[in-house]
């Protein structure tokens, strides 16, 4: 096997694959060279330096004699022998060119390029099919989709479908909390598919319509998530920039068309499955699509069309390279800039390459996070496993470094070592001192105050169920009516009873036997007295509102039938001008809950904003009582469960807290009570108090890990 170092590669011999096609572009005035690798598929570009030093490569000449000719040519713009072998490297990396024996040109190793048949589990690429031939003949169909009158048309489009949804963004944004409920995930899935389809096939069709070739299509996993994926990487050989713009913005341009339709569908529609259907859709092809697409900070859409506005080929390895240059200068004192870049472009790639490499920094540990979430025990082996893959490379490369300073600039290695050693004790002051700064949110319910309790004056069976949940109601309405045969034939009895009793005494008067007519009265009166009684407690089947407002109950409906105790409850009534947030408390946040016992909060309610509230009351003992369900993961909420054995049914399931929790109350406003309902969720706003960011850190890991582990016990 070829090494690779500096002394052993720039006295071997190189030569670049026949199958390598050099073109020569102009980009913004300047003259670039583009390596076509036509077995790949791959295009790259390079400067006119070292398409000339690429040109000596024929396999006979060494790289230090191909250095020293290309010096001669170039003068003060030559490159020295490090360079030389990064550039060689680089070739052999990716595939262009072919270490020789230095006796004879035979080949030894064939460096090859990275399999596309990649082993991170959290991206795997496979290539399916040839789809050259299935576009060619979907161009003279669907290719006038990318001509300017539509583009126009498209504009237009946009413009409306925007004015409607700005018109309705209260109704829009406060649909959202339906938008990832667990059940709801096939649905979206499904979606996604279906659009990721549709660009990916939008790229393809203006890449050949522009006279280009799809070479490959295949599915790329992220996370197991199989996304569509097209190559138009023959796009790059357009001499037009706007072209090669256009086949880059195609798949987003089509999903926003498919948004825009689908945002006046959902306008028009009232049907709820349907306008649920459109919703996902205007999510999954609007706002993913501008929030990943377009994000230039990852090779997508958005990354392609700036590096070609900006004319600058291989912004993310320019970039990276600028940016490294420039840390190393920063901690190390010593090395220059790069003579391909200045100016302005120079301060431009090291701006992107530092927000690219934060970016990609994120984006790991989003995917690490989401692969312990999504896939509860076995998750943690991914997670575990990409963290592996992600750090190795790295520390890999910051060996090297500080084996090459040491041999190379034994004082700088001391500098660097200082200034590293300053940056990390600052970041330690920072992490394990400094309090948290931010926003911890603990999760919320709105629910009425003082709640009007209903309850049947009478035992029975409900007959009829007047009102249901969520209806608006008087005081005095009947609101529901039941049945008690046995109190109605008490009632008949009674009134039979007193019938006769008032006959007997009226015979008695007309006999004139006076003592057992009084006799006969005094029972009367008693029988009136219980029949008095048992009219009561009639009338007390009819249970009736006293005090206006809203329903609130469980499955009224199911009701009917069924026999109720004398002061069983039935349902509740609550006011609308009368309301507060109950506040699910983490035992981490217990300091800083109760430091807020009487001060002013901030609450945000989805689709409607921020509330502010003074916290009048927190429980001070911890419970895993679970609180509304609206706050359990089962059904969209953030609070992990697990299932109470004990009470759970077939019919039935019953949960518990995987952690006990504190109930915190914040009373509302008249005026606010009216903006929200019952039944939304909410998150108060609370700091860490003088908690640090480790101790944070630490706690959230630890709960996490915590839940993880009740999760994998409650599936096995």
């Amino acid at each position: 096997m070829l090494n690779l170092s500096t002394q052993e590669l720039i006295h071997s011999r190189l030569r670049l694959h026949e199958d390598v096609v050099v073109t020569p572009v102009r980009k913004q005035g300047e003259v670039v060279y583009q390596l076509e690798s036509k077995q790949q598929g791959r295009f790259f570009s390079i400067g006119y330096a070292e398409y000339l030093f690429c040109s000596l490569l024929d396999g006979r000449t060494t790289l230090a004699e191909a250095a020293t000719l290309a010096a001669r040519a170039l003068g003060a713009d030559a490159f020295n022998e490090r360079e030389a072998v990064s550039i060689s490297s680089w070739l052999i990396d990716n595939g262009l060119a072919t270490p020789m024996q230095r006796a004879g040109l035979q080949r030894t190793t064939q460096a090859m390029p990275r399999s596309r048949w990649s082993l991170n589990p959290f991206w795997m690429k496979f290539p399916l099919l040839n789809p050259d031939k299935l576009v060619q003949t979907l161009v003279p169909i669907l290719g006038g989709l990318f001509s300017f009158p539509v583009f126009c048309l498209a504009l237009l489009l946009f413009g409306w479908s925007g004015i409607l949804l700005v018109g309705r963004w209260e109704e829009f944004a406060a649909a959202s909390s339906l938008l990832f409920v667990p059940q709801n995930w096939l649905w979206m899935g499904l979606i996604w598919i279906a659009l990721k389809l549709v660009h990916e096939f939008a790229h393809a069709i203006s890449c050949r319509r522009y006279g280009g070739q799809v070479r490959e299509m295949g599915l790329v996993f992220i996370l197991f998530a199989p996304i569509a994926y097209v190559d138009v990487t023959s796009s790059w050989a357009f001499p037009s920039r706007w072209r090669r713009m256009a086949v880059a913005a195609a798949g987003m341009y089509i999903e926003l068309i498919v948004a825009a339709i689908a945002i006046i569908l959902w306008c028009s529609s009232d049907n709820p499955v349907l306008r649920f259907v459109l919703y996902q859709t205007i999510v999954m092809a609007g706002v993913t699509t501008v929030l990943f697409n377009a994000n230039p900070l990852m090779r997508f859409d958005g990354y392609y069309i700036l590096s070609d506005l900006l004319g600058i080929p291989n912004l993310y390895t320019q970039g990276s390279k600028a940016s490294a240059q420039w840390l190393g200068r920063l901690v190390w004192g010593h090395g220059s800039p790069s003579k391909e870049v200045r100016g302005w472009e120079a301060r431009l790639l090291v701006i992107y390459g530092l927000l690219s490499g934060c970016w990609r920094v994120l984006v790991t540990i989003s995917l690490t996070i989401a692969a312990a979430v999504l896939f509860a025990g076995a998750g943690l082996v991914l997670a575990g496993i990409g963290v592996v893959m992600f750090a190795v490379p790295l520390l890999r490369q910051l060996f090297g470094v500080l084996n090459r300073e040491w041999r190379e600039h034994p004082l700088a290695l001391v500098r660097g070592l200082v200034v590293l050693g300053s940056v990390a004790t600052m970041v330690g002051l920072i992490v394990f001192y400094l309090p948290c700064p931010g926003t911890n949110h603990a999760p919320g319910i709105i629910e009425y105050q003082d709640l009007q309790v209903i309850r049947p004056e009478t035992p029975g069976f409900v007959a009829r169920m007047l009102v249901r949940e969520g209806d608006e109601v008087t005081a005095g309405e009947i609101l529901a009516e039941l049945r008690n045969e046995e109190l109605d034939n008490e009632v008949a009895d009674l009134k039979l009873a007193i019938a006769q009793s008032q006959s007997r005494h009226r015979k008695l008067t007309r006999g004139g036997e006076i003592s057992a007519a009084q006799v006969e009265a005094r029972n009367q009166r008693t029988l009136q007295e219980r029949l008095d009684d048992r009219l009561t407690r009639q009338a007390g089947l009819k249970v009736i509102a006293k005090e206006s407002g809203r329903i609130v109950g469980h499955r009224l409906g199911e009701l009917v039938g069924t026999y109720l105790d004398e002061g069983a409850e039935l349902l509740a009534i609550g006011r609308e001008q009368s309301k507060e947030i109950q506040v699910s408390i983490p035992q981490a946040a217990l300091e800083v809950a109760e430091a807020s016992l009487g001060t002013e909060r901030t609450v945000r309610v989805p689709g409607v904003g921020l509330i502010q509230g003074e916290v009048e009351r927190l429980v001070p003992r911890a419970s895993v009582k679970t609180p509304h369900a609206a706050l359990l993961v089962p059904y969209g909420g953030d609070l992990a469960v697990m299932i109470d054995r004990q009470k759970s049914d077939n019919e039935e399931i019953s949960y518990l807290l995987t952690e006990p929790r504190f109930l915190m109350t914040i009373p509302l406003s008249e005026t606010d009570s009216r903006r929200v309902h019952a039944g939304q969720r909410a998150a108060l706003q609370l700091g860490f108090g003088s908690r640090s960011i480790a101790q944070v850190t630490y706690a959230g890991i630890q709960r996490w890990l915590r839940e993880k582990f009740q999760l994998a016990k409650e599936s096995a």
